[in-house]
């Protein structure tokens, strides 16, 4: 794809919404292809009953390096380091890398062919992951009973599609090898039976995202639904179902005043090992308990957040949050308080 203007010439009447929305439309999904930083355009009278648009596109950079450093008092020091490339080594293939280091060690690389055409908006795609993450499973009554080391390797491949700017969906088909390793002497020593195995399985996630910025969105909305189903039939080691779906609605007034509203609803089926259960435990989902506090088999998350912007590097913020229909099945006990 080369940069600069390109011309395409309509024979239609102009002057009609229905073809400024077709435009727009149009340039929306162009924008949801990945490759494309900006694309404008302007409209010229052409010969007869005829114009003429004329298309200017910037392309985003072919590559972009990503650094960070993160200090919390569970995980201590994490770096993380993301490298991504676009049209590199064939045209058109996206590469996605991320390594994070230090208290947690993952990987993850991904590579995909998005279409280049309208008309036909599905994309292969391939995944490799690897993560060793130090992880605590609480019980009831909130002590741990079991530190352990969430260690496995997967493979993947999918299609996706693309709508729009702001929706996807994809459908993948999973191999994972699970290593789970007991850290200490745990409280239940049953928890630790048959912790190693392979899991096949399949996966469906569907996004739209809206959002006007990924590190401090300001306005939109992001939405997120993820099912992921192990079966025997397909040769995995273990049978389970778990489903979770999640918002993010973010409205500022006034510049300074922006308001969050996050809800969240997940299940799982009867016999989900513990280390796939669902994990609501982290400051950006849930606060007032410590990292993997809130982990179980159903429940269903209400938060809202307030933040003011005194300048561009300091904001204040208040929250608060509540669980609903918490409930953990673990083999001495089924705990379903009524809140959190």
């Amino acid at each position: 794809m080369d940069r600069g203007a390109s011309d395409l010439k309509e024979t239609r009447p102009a002057g009609t919404a229905k073809k400024q929305t077709l435009i727009l439309r149009n340039i929306t999904e162009l924008y949801a292809l990945g490759y494309f930083e900006e694309i404008t355009y302007e409209v010229f009278p052409g010969a007869g009953r005829t114009i003429d648009l004329h298309f200017q596109v910037k392309e985003l950079p072919s590559g972009k390096l990503r650094l960070g450093l993160r200090y919390d008092n569970y995980y201590e020091f994490v770096t993380a380091v993301g490298i991504d490339s676009k049209n590199s080594p064939l045209p058109g293939l996206l590469l996605e890398n991320e390594i994070q280091a230090g208290g947690r060690r993952r990987l993850h690389s991904r590579i995909s062919y998005p279409s280049k055409t309208l008309s036909f908006p599905v994309y292969p795609f391939i995944h490799l992951d690897y993560r060793n993450v130090r992880t605590r499973l609480y019980g009831g009554n909130g002590s741990a009973l079991l530190n352990y080391k969430d260690r496995s390797r997967a493979f993947g491949v999918g299609v996706g599609l693309t709508r729009w700017k702001s929706f996807s969906a994809e459908v993948s088909y999973d191999f994972e090898k699970m290593d789970i390793g007991p850290v200490g002497v745990p409280a239940q020593p049953e928890l630790t039976r048959g912790l190693d195995g392979r899991l096949r399985k399949l996966r469906i996630v569907v996004t739209v995202d809206t959002l006007d910025s990924v590190w401090l969105a300001k306005k939109g909305l992001f939405f997120r639904t993820d099912y992921e189903g192990s079966y025997r039939a397909f040769g995995s080691d273990r049978s389970y179902g778990r489903a979770e779906a999640s918002v993010d609605f973010y409205r500022t007034f006034a510049r300074k005043h922006t308001f969050r509203l996050y809800g969240y609803w997940g299940t799982t089926s009867t016999h989900v090992p513990f280390y796939k259960f669902l994990n609501q435990g982290y400051p950006l989902t849930f606060v007032g308990m410590k990292y993997d506090q809130l982990i179980g088999n159903r429940m269903k998350i209400i938060r809202t957040d307030y933040r003011y912007e005194l300048n561009n590097f300091v904001h204040f913020k208040v929250m608060g949050n509540l669980a609903l229909g918490f409930e953990q099945r673990l083999p001495e006990a089924t705990l379903r308080p009524n809140r959190l």
